[in-house]
Order: structure tokens, then sequence, then C-alpha cells
């Protein structure tokens, strides 16, 4: 049996079904819980206010959760693989368990870290439990590649074997005489302003979340703000997607949930085997993108004139949040209608996002761009279709664009149609584009090339 183990937290900020710390506890007299700020990664998420926000929340509660069990969350601040070599060395720790993650960097860190340990004749094992399914289990039967198309993915995915939920952490003790180090405020960490509606972030908070979706069900189709909202709580690792499968699994919505965690899963191994997918063109577009300043200004703001797309965009900054269609109607209209590079929404979005997940961020904007994964690449979606689809009463619209709650529900999907003196008196902008017309030029752009 080992002497300590030290669990290097990074997404995976819980103690529910984690199988690195689970692992660790059988296998060590004591465990060390450790979570390092990251400098490199702090300097960018600074400029993501409401993800940062989310993740000391999420750090908080996973204190507390570990000092229940009694032990603790040891944070230290810098480079990951530094701290976590230096703490080892004065701990005189056995070995290091880490929880396998997806992106580039994570990569890069995970090698390094492997080779440090090596050379501190330390045990290095990486573990399950940010996907489903491996990033690197499912490649194409035909030629051994990452799978492109979701359809087939999800056919060998559905039927793949999946792991055991781990067994709980009841209680683990740290060494002696360790310093647990502060989590630092938000305010140390970044002068920009938080979304003033954010969720509270935490693995407690998640299991709430998770429940009340599940004992409330409502329908998705129908109403564009009723969702689980656990996309954050799955981003920072607060809940496993195998225990979101398992706990829904008699429930109506477990279809739903599954498919919507291998759409994940599908993104992730697509960004672990083509790391440039986060920045290029995954199929090559037919035409040059537009740089209108002010178009993009309006749609960031919410004032295209288009109610269900300024409702989105005033809600991701009131609420770091808005609802997967919703999110496909804005990047729709800024792409295909605007013709404006899906690069500048994605920025956009990861500012202002809680679940800033870089695979499934850029995955849905490549998708609806027709740069990426969708195989009918020229769909456009139709704003006032959609927003009578997804919001018919238009209570949806009204919640964020107060300008319009006066409006009828006959008349708020396209306010245009009001005449010029109750429009004026709306202090609501016209709109910035022709629907009909952006439509029928961009199928004719497509025909032309």
């Amino acid at each position: 049996m080992l002497e300590t183990v030290v669990v290097l937290f990074n997404r995976d900020l819980r103690t529910v079904d984690h199988p690195a710390l689970s692992e660790a506890v059988k296998d060590a007299h004591f465990v060390v819980p450790l979570f390092v700020i990251d400098e490199k990664i702090i300097r960018t998420t600074m400029e993501r206010p409401n993800a940062l926000s989310f993740l000391l929340d999420a750090l908080n509660d996973l204190r507390s959760s570990l000092i229940s069990k009694g032990a603790d969350l040891i944070v230290r601040q810098g480079d990951p693989v530094k701290e976590l070599i230096k703490l080892t060395t004065n701990i005189n720790a056995s070995g290091v368990y880490v929880t396998s993650d997806s992106t580039p960097y994570a990569k890069n860190r995970e090698q390094e870290l492997a080779k440090e340990c090596y050379k501190e004749n330390l045990e290095f094992k990486l573990f399950p439990g940010a996907t489903v399914v491996d990033t690197n289990a499912i490649y194409t039967s035909s030629t051994g590649t990452p799978y492109k198309i979701f359809t087939p993915y999800w056919k060998k995915w559905i039927s793949y074997p999946r792991r055991s939920l781990a067994s709980e952490v009841k209680s683990f003790s740290l060494p002696e005489k360790i310093q647990s180090g502060s989590i630092p405020s938000l305010g140390e960490l970044t002068k920009l302003s938080v979304s003033p509606n954010i969720d509270k972030g935490g693995e407690s908070i998640a299991h709430q979340q998770l429940d009340r979706y599940l004992q409330n069900i409502q329908d998705d189709n129908n109403l564009a703000y009723s969702s689980s909202r656990m996309s954050p709580y799955l981003h920072f690792g607060c809940i496993s997607p195998l225990t979101m499968i398992s706990e829904s699994i008699d429930t109506s919505v477990h279809e739903n949930i599954t498919r919507q965690l291998c759409w994940r899963d599908f993104y992730q191994q697509l960004v672990a085997n083509i790391p440039e997918f986060i920045t290029d063109d995954l199929r090559t577009r037919p035409y040059k993108w537009n740089d209108h300043k002010n178009l993009f200004i309006a749609w960031s703001e919410g004032m295209t004139g288009f109610p269900i797309i300024d409702a989105g965009m005033r809600q991701l900054k009131l609420e770091g949040w808005i609802h997967n269609r919703i999110r496909l109607v804005v990047a729709s209209f800024l792409t295909k209608h605007l013709r404006m590079d899906w690069r500048l929404g994605a920025k956009h979005f990861s500012h202002w996002l809680v679940d800033v997940d870089v695979s499934s961020n850029v995955g849905n904007w490549q998708w609806i761009a027709g740069t990426g994964t969708d195989t009918r690449p020229n769909r456009i979606l139709n704003p006032i279709l959609q927003s009578k689809k997804i919001d018919p009463s238009g209570n949806y619209i009204k919640k964020y664009v107060k300008e319009l709650s006066v409006i009828s529900s006959k008349n708020i999907h396209e306010p245009w149609k009001l005449s010029e003196r109750d429009l004026r008196g709306l202090q609501y902008p016209h709109r910035v584009i022709d629907h009909e017309v952006e439509s029928q030029n961009f199928r004719t752009l497509i025909r032309n090339k």
C-alpha cells in the first residue's frame, strides 16, 4: 500500500463518482486533494468573469465536502506541474492520480506531469471521469480515424461498454503539518464585472439542480428557457456525465440527456484527435466572411430588431447561460444572415458563458456555421419561424426584451409589422437586415460557388 497519494483536481470538482479520488483512498494511507490555480489559465479566464466566479464557488463547495470527510482541499497558485512536484517533495508522496482531460492544453499538462513524476520516481496514473466514453475509445471501422459525423458515432457510442460508477468516498486523512492554502476571492483575480444572475457553482448545488429538474420536467421543445441547466456543472466536473445518465434512467428525459452527453463526448473526441478544430474550419466554406463591426455590435448587444435573437443575447449577458436551441438560432443569424466569422461568435460566447467548454462551444459554432460536422452545412435557421416554434406565447422574449412586454403574442415575433408610430413608441430598434432578402442572398451565394 502506498503511503501518500496526491490527487490533482482540474475539471473534476466533486467527490461523487470520482475514480481518481476513489482509487487513491483505496491505495494509500493518506490522500492529498490538490487544486492549483493555474496562472496561465487565469490570465485568459480573467476575461471570463462568469466562469471564474463559478469556479471559485465550486472550489469552496469542494473544500466543504472534503472537510466533512476528515480532509481538506489543498490550494496552490502557479504552474500546476511545478506546484505539484514541490508539494510531493515536501510531504514525501508516493504517487499522483489525475482525471484525464481532452483539450490540447490539458494533454500537454498530463504529458509534462508524467515526465516529471517519472523523474521523481512517483507513481503516475490517469483515470476516466470527464466523459462517458474515453475520447480515444471509438474510431471509424474503415479508416481508424475519429468520427466527424455524429450519427455513426452515436450508434457506436450508445453500445460501447461503460465503466461502473466509482465507489463513494466516505472519509480519509491528510498527512500531518500540511498547509491547506486559501481560495482567493473573485476580486483578487479579476476586476471585470460578473453577470448579475449567474448560477452558483458547486457539487452540492449540481445535485440539487439535477433533482429539481428530474422532479419537475418541462417540455424542452416548446419552451426555450426550460432546461436542466446542468452544462456549467458538467463543464467544471461538479457532477459526472455518468451520474447524470444513472440518475435520469427512470425518467422521460433519460434518452434526451444521454444523447446530449453523447454530443458532448463527440466534440471532445474531435478536439482530442484534431486539436486544430478549435481554431480552424473543419470543412471549407465557399464564401468569405463579412466584416460589419456595427452589425456585430448590434448582435452582441441584443439590438438586432429580431426579438428572439435579442432575447437570447440579453439573457447571455444577464445570466451567463442560454438554452442550446437559442444558441443555435443566434449563431445561425450571425454566420448565415450576417455572414460573419463563427470565431467572433465563439469568442463572445466564451467571455460570457459560465459553461465555456471549448469543445462544445467550437463544435456547435462550426456546426451551425457550416464549417463543421453538420451534414447539411448550408441550412439556415429562420429566426421568425424558430421564435414562433420555441416561444409561441412570447413569454421568453418579454422576460428579456422589456421594450416588448406590452406587445401581443400575435405581433411579438415580427414587431416591424407594427405601424411606424407604434414601433417608435416601443423604443425598440428597427431590424438590422431583412430575413427574406439575406436568406435569398445566402442561397444565391452558395449556388454560385
